[in-house]
């Protein structure tokens, strides 16, 4: 069975601020990332003279930079809203601000001294990020509930749910997926809540019901019932 398939994409930034999109999979390496990057960019070094970057923001304004280990994979879950990627050389500026991944020279990862993210780019991020509910599509949310719910629900065990109706597994320790499922349609269930009672405004509280009603539909249409019930 294939696992390593191509169904994420990253943002990387160049030093003059021009950036790519690089498709990768969970496990595409900060390594395969650079190389990419290198070619995209058309980058007149090797690739084995770059790293990888992350750099982040914190609502405070705090920026933090360290290099990422050539082997590291998962990248897009590294990333939040506040982050992208990027690619650089030695004499060029390499990151951004937010939380975000950038390729520069190893030899000189730790040695430059100057900050690789403006105060203005680390602002501007920090802006990016703050996106309400009412913000996001509701296609998106309700076809990203159902990849994670799948995602989920794939890995039970058909025995789990016989353990779990006659109570066969006391220490619960086989039925932990079940359970782990379980959970998160509960927390989707205090999500919905949650997000209505805490808009003291009238008004954009019956645009926040009206926007979960919407992704309740598209969960029904990707035949996530869960979800739709849950919401509802």
């Amino acid at each position: 069975m294939q696992t390593d398939i191509p169904d994420q994409v990253i943002r990387v930034f160049k030093a003059d601020q021009q950036s790519c999109y690089i498709i990768i999979s969970k496990d595409t390496t900060a390594k395969d990332v650079v190389s990419h990057v290198v070619s995209e960019f058309s980058l007149i070094a090797a690739p084995e003279t770059y790293s990888l970057c992350e750099v982040s923001v914190s609502a405070e304004g705090v920026i933090k930079q360290r290099r990422l280990p050539d082997q590291l994979s998962k990248l897009a879950d590294r990333i939040q809203l506040n982050g992208s990627t990027s690619a650089t050389k030695e004499d060029v500026d390499v990151t951004k601000a937010g939380d975000m991944l950038y390729s520069n020279p190893i030899n000189h990862v730790f040695a430059k001294t100057e900050t690789l993210c403006s105060d203005e780019d680390a602002q501007e991020l920090l802006r990016e990020s703050q996106i309400s509910l009412l913000q996001l599509s509701t296609v998106e949310v309700a076809t990203q509930l159902s990849m994670r719910d799948f995602g989920l629900f794939r890995n039970i065990e058909s025995t789990e749910y016989v353990d779990d109706l006659f109570k066969l597994d006391p220490g619960g320790g086989g039925s932990s997926r079940l359970k782990q499922f379980e959970e998160v349609i509960n927390q989707e269930t205090f999500w919905v809540a949650t997000e209505i009672l805490r808009e003291p405004n009238a008004l954009k509280r019956m645009k926040t019901i009206k926007h979960f009603i919407k992704i309740a539909l598209h969960c029904r249409e990707c035949k996530n019932f869960n979800s739709m019930f849950a919401i509802i």
